[in-house]
């Protein structure tokens, strides 16, 4: 429901339908888009599309705003894109859309079976909302659309580990069931909720850890669940997995950068969107400002429905973004949690830096396996530990880290069953690949414009911010791949910065990883002030089952060196901290 606090509020909604105005083609009845590269699920690249979520969105916000005309023109829209919906239960596809109309479903690579969700929920709010501005005919119409969507999230079952996913498919179908008294829907949705809060209550943590991304999209979908499904024991369970959902941000709020310290499981950018600033303003009542300046917002980046969504954090977490919480007295906090089964996170948060960790992740885009944030709000800095094939995330590297507080040790070795840009979607094909570029890059990101990097030894660099003095060391102790010769360079791409182990880069050629007797990268990174010492020197050796041990301080790791696949390469990997194994507790 529409919730308009202040003037400024105000400004920004009649922005975000404007965004859609005049992304509106007429001819088409439906908004333009620009679709780029490296999209999941589409064939289609770099060229205008129209997407069906898009409309479904306006057509939501056009309803909320009810200006001349904007009734008419919301009917024009679900006339044009109910009907785009697979109505065949015979077919895979049933009960979803595809992603723009220049491309069918059939033509999809593959088809996304989570519109059922989003555009199932987006037909709900505008019949619970708006019931009284739509015509009988097209109310008929939607309630058909979601009644086919809500049997195609049941038929799916989406498990509690794929959180987003399955919160709003309980908010969809547990709506639907009490909205067109349909009990079998209902009765499928509390199911599926007790599910999911007995997962994730006795986890601590949701499956897609700490992820800016969808932790909001969960709580968004939680603050809906919890104010418009009537059951009560439901709007219970909403209500813990809310709180659980606010803990998470609230733990790993970093006050200085204004950034959720890492790791990230699941993440688009590594600096918060101004989307997700706004959504976090407005969930404290704005008593805090992460938003310089609100004129950043324009029609090209505003998105929707920001206004439409209950979201507010518990009064009990305030004091986390409101300065700085640590144990009594200390000046740091560290958080060392088994989030999910066979999954562990490590966080180190201070005044002026953070530093993160997952013990084992592949290198796929979405995870954050090694992420610091340093500097200001209003200019802050982003660490992340890369492997790049031709400039885009390679999934077959896997990555396994040790952290001890500002410091992490991290082994990349590589699978040969895995994925190149996605880790289901696009898959490896003979463990080879075609590569002009391959290389291990410390990436920065941010304010780099106050950065200075030095590379202070053969393999090591150091970087410094010169506001505060704070130093960040790199250094690549091991790097073998083959015969091949690894080069080292820090590497600007405009304000980026990339501290990099670079592999092939120049014409392209074939990379055979089985073909690889040995292929590993070690990186150590160091946080520290100015002042404090050098991080130790790595020590890396060979062992007589083909593996590599690194050794610095008080870390130290085993990996295997020749790839093969990625159970094989983790059976083989293990990770201490002061002489005792990191392993889960579960």
């Amino acid at each position: 429901m529409l919730e308009l606090r202040n003037d400024l509020e105000k400004r920004l909604f009649a922005l975000e339908v404007q965004s859609m105005d005049e992304r509106y083609d007429a001819e088409v009845r439906m908004c333009r888009a620009w679709r780029g590269k490296n999209g999941y699920h589409s064939r289609l690249s770099e060229c205008t599309v129209h997407p069906i979520r898009d409309a479904f969105e306006y057509a939501y916000a056009l309803l909320n705003r009810d200006g001349e005309g904007d009734r008419a023109r919301a009917h024009d829209l679900l006339y044009r894109v109910l009907p785009l919906q697979d109505i065949n239960p015979s077919r895979p596809t049933y009960g979803i859309w595809q992603y723009f109309l220049e491309e069918d479903l059939e033509e999809m690579n593959p088809p996304d079976w989570n519109w059922a969700d989003f555009n199932g929920k987006n037909i709900l709010q505008m019949l619970a909302e708006h019931g009284d501005k739509l015509t009988d005919d097209i109310k008929m119409r939607m309630k058909d659309s979601v009644c086919h969507a809500c049997r195609a999230i049941i038929k799916r079952d989406v498990q509690p580990n794929y959180t987003n996913i399955s919160v709003m498919g309980a908010y969809v179908t547990l709506y639907a069931g009490e909205m067109f008294g349909m009990v079998d829907f209902f009765d499928y949705g509390k199911k599926r909720l007790q599910k999911l809060h007995q997962y994730n209550i006795s986890h601590g943590s949701f499956s897609e850890f700490n992820s800016p991304t969808y932790t909001f999209v969960c709580l968004e979908d939680l603050s809906h669940l919890e104010a418009d499904i009537q059951d009560a024991e439901c709007k219970l369970l909403a209500h813990e997995l809310s709180d659980l959902a606010w803990e998470t941000v609230a733990l790993h709020y970093h006050p200085a950068s204004g950034q959720l310290a890492g790791p990230h499981d699941r993440a688009y950018a590594f600096l918060l969107a101004d989307s997700t600033k706004l959504s976090i303003e407005r969930a404290l009542d704005y008593k805090i400002r992460l938003i310089e300046d609100y004129g950043v917002f324009n029609t090209q980046n505003i998105g929707a429905k920001h206004f439409s969504i209950p979201l507010r954090c518990p009064e009990k977490y305030l004091p986390y973004f409101l300065g700085n919480v640590y144990p009594e007295g200390e000046s740091e906090r560290i958080i060392d949690q088994t989030f999910a089964p066979g999954r562990m996170a490590y966080t180190y948060i201070t005044d002026t830096y953070t530093l993160g960790s997952l013990h084992r992740e592949c290198a796929w885009n979405q995870h954050r396996n090694v992420l610091g944030y340093f500097g200001t709000v209003a200019e802050p800095v982003a660490l992340n530990l890369k492997c790049l094939h031709d400039g885009w995330d390679y999934c077959s590297g896997l990555m396994a880290t040790i952290q001890d507080k500002g410091r992490t040790l991290t082994a990349m070795g590589f699978s040969t069953d895995g994925g190149d840009t996605h880790v289901c979607l696009d898959m490896v094909k003979n463990a080879t690949i075609r590569a002009r570029d391959f290389r291990i890059r410390c990436l920065l990101e941010g304010a780099t414009k106050h950065l200075d990097a030095v590379q202070v030894g053969a393999h090591t660099f150091t970087v410094t911010d010169r506001r505060n003095g704070l130093r960040v060391t790199i250094d690549f102790p091991y790097a073998v791949f083959g015969d091949t010769p690894v080069e080292y360079a820090t590497t600007w791409e405009g304000a980026k910065l990339g501290i990099d182990a670079i592999i092939h880069h120049g014409e392209e050629k074939e990379l055979n990883f089985a073909a690889l007797d040995q292929a590993m990268v070690v990186t150590l990174i160091d946080i520290a002030p100015a002042d404090a010492p050098m991080p130790p020197a790595v020590c890396c050796e060979a062992t007589d089952c083909g593996s590599l041990r690194a050794t610095a301080a008080n870390l130290s790791l085993l990996m295997p060196q020749h790839p093969a696949p990625a159970r094989i390469i983790y059976e083989g990997t293990h990770l201490w901290r002061d002489g005792e194994e990191y392993k889960p507790s579960m």
